[in-house]
């Protein structure tokens, strides 16, 4: 004779199998929800410290150069488009 598993089944399993799965997806979004400020956070302080300095390698020397270089331009610029030029000028020359 065989068992019938819907007999064996209890009927409190129901609904705490339906509240346990509704908790780990609360849970699931907390966490994706922590996780995704943490990133934004360190994103942020990523784009600070690098807006600073374009190239954290380059030397002070070479930084104060780069200003000087665009104080004796006719033209505002950031070190980002100053950069862009004097590496067009250098490969101008190179031809």
């Amino acid at each position: 004779m065989g068992v019938r598993r819907d007999v064996l089944k209890c009927p409190a399993e129901g609904p705490r199998t339906e509240a346990s799965k509704e908790g780990e997806n609360h849970m699931k979004e907390t966490t994706l929800s922590k996780i995704t400020a943490s990133v934004r956070v360190a994103k942020g302080m990523a784009e600070r410290v690098l807006a600073a300095s374009p190239n954290p390698q380059w030397t002070e020397y070479e930084l104060q150069t780069i200003d000087e270089w665009i104080a004796r331009q006719g033209v505002k610029l950031d070190r980002s488009e100053a950069i862009r030029r004097l590496v067009e000028l250098g490969l101008k020359v190179k031809k």
